[in-house]
């Protein structure tokens, strides 16, 4: 007996009333015997169901019955409604058929609470083709080959084995494991150019560390900064869960642990002269270096 057969069963039901036996077994492509005790089986199990012999019977269902009422409370089928509903923004499936019916299956609407949006504005929908063919590498096991833009602005071709794609600090990032380096390695994803899914497939079952060890983030410093008080919104927003202060004159002292090296002193940069680093000493040389570079750059 086949536990997916008695659930497609039950499903099959639900969107057909009144089956007969025979075309149950044409279906799943077993003897009408095998069908009446699938039913004897289900209906053990609990699932209200029940067979029909004669001129005009058949299997179905009891009126009103929904799989979700069997195996998911109330809050549970909201809950798995809302989640498919949230991968529309990784538009990564055709997630509005699924949800219809997942809709009819628990018999209840997919309440529209909450919205998500991971793509950037104006974004076009070449990123959209190129997240699916990951997705598709990643679920096939297949090599993925792409052009990548080093932090130093130097491209170079890569061939790994997709793992896994981890959106983190308002961007999205692959991990797999790079044939190049033979290690695992983090790939943000709109530096990947020419993205292609290979038909070489790999069998390896693949585990890569949490992207905090991949991406560097274990090379944290403690920064204590000076923000004016016009900064206070945006200090709210990206400094949430920091130590920050008012000062008596207005402005902000923040203290945060960050991941060092350059792409911290293109982050200060960002916030112009309205913020100074008081420590560590050599972050703030380097804040003011890159400042003079700009400074000449722009004359």
């Amino acid at each position: 007996m086949s536990a997916g057969r008695l659930f497609a069963i039950v499903n099959y039901l639900l969107t057909h009333p009144r089956a007969s036996a025979a075309e149950l077994a044409g279906r799943f492509e077993v003897s009408t015997r095998t069908i009446y005790r699938d039913v004897e089986a289900l209906s053990a199990a609990g699932v209200p169901v029940y067979a029909e012999r004669g001129r005009g019977g058949g299997v179905r269902l009891m009126d009103g019955y929904a799989v979700g009422k069997a195996l998911f409370t109330a809050e549970e089928q909201d809950r798995l409604l809302s989640a498919l509903s949230l991968l529309s923004a990784t538009a990564a499936l055709p997630e509005k058929a699924l949800l219809e019916k997942l809709s009819a299956l628990f018999r209840r609407p997919a309440v529209d609470w909450i919205d998500v949006d991971f793509s950037r504005w104006g974004s076009e929908a070449a990123e959209h083709a190129t997240f699916e063919t990951i997705r598709r590498a990643i679920l096939e096991k297949r090599l993925l080959r792409f052009d990548y833009i080093a932090a130093d602005g130097k491209m170079a071709g890569r061939t790994i084995c997709p793992a896994k794609l981890t959106f983190k600090h308002h961007a999205w990032y692959l991990q797999g494991f790079c044939l190049l380096r033979g290690a695992y390695r983090t790939f943000k994803i709109v530096r990947m150019r020419s993205v292609e899914a290979l038909e070489e497939r790999f069998a390896e079952a693949l585990c890569p560390p949490p992207i905090a060890e991949m991406a560097g983030d274990g090379n944290r410093i403690w920064v204590t900064l000076r923000a004016d008080p016009e900064l206070e919104t945006r200090l709210l927003e990206e400094f949430y869960g920091c130590e920050i202060e008012r000062e008596p004159g207005g402005a902000f002292r923040v203290r945060a642990h960050l991941a060092g090296g350059d792409w911290l002193v293109h982050y200060l940069l960002s916030f112009g002269p309205h913020l100074s680093v008081l420590d560590p000493p050599g972050l703030r040389e380097a804040l003011a270096r890159a400042a003079a570079q700009v400074l000449i750059a722009n004359r």
